[in-house]
């Protein structure tokens, strides 16, 4: 289980995206069939897509689109079949789901505070420490890494060491 949290804007949907197209092609590379999924709670999947296929070929956002049919013809060459991308996942019941169905090797959760553990009971840093207590329950139940990005307060800024505290409340509008 790895948990990156940053502030606002500094790139941890980047490093998510990279990560995973990263990952693709080691198993292109050792010719795995393990899968990767990639599950996001705050960005469209086709955006993501958009950013990962920049990522994989190191093409700008205008030359992804211009050059879709080639970059289409060349997705299994980067292990693309391996991807699993989903967003809206807001909820641990629908977290359970894909990992009962895809068993990934690898799954990126994009904003993994922002997931409803469904248990009122738990509110605050208890309940963040709840859902990252699940996250490595089934990290260790389906034998997944389980990588969950997620933003910092505004006063978690400059810090050198964050904390669960720096994460809980983090309400900044404007997202990267």
């Amino acid at each position: 289980l790895g948990i990156i949290f940053a502030y606002v804007d500094s790139g941890k949907s980047s490093f998510g995206v990279q990560t995973a197209t990263h990952v693709l092609n080691q198993m292109k590379l050792k010719e795995s069939s393990d899968l990767v999924v990639y599950a996001g709670n705050e960005e469209a999947a086709p955006r993501i897509m958009l950013r990962m296929l920049q990522s994989a070929f190191r093409k700008t956002r205008e030359e992804v689109i211009t050059e879709h049919k080639i970059i289409s013809s060349s997705l299994d060459s980067i292990g693309w079949n391996n991807l699993r991308l989903f967003d809206n996942v807001t909820s641990v019941d629908v977290l359970e789901y894909l990992l009962s169905t895809y068993h990934p090797t690898i799954l990126i959760l994009d904003q993994g505070t922002k997931v409803s553990l469904n248990q009122a009971s738990l509110e605050g840093v208890r309940e963040i420490q709840g859902l990252f207590n699940f996250y490595r329950e089934k990290a260790k139940e389906y034998q997944c890494s389980i990588i969950s990005l997620a933003q910092a307060v505004g006063e978690a800024e400059n810090k050198k060491w964050l904390k669960l505290s720096d994460v809980y409340g983090s309400r900044v509008s404007l997202q990267g």
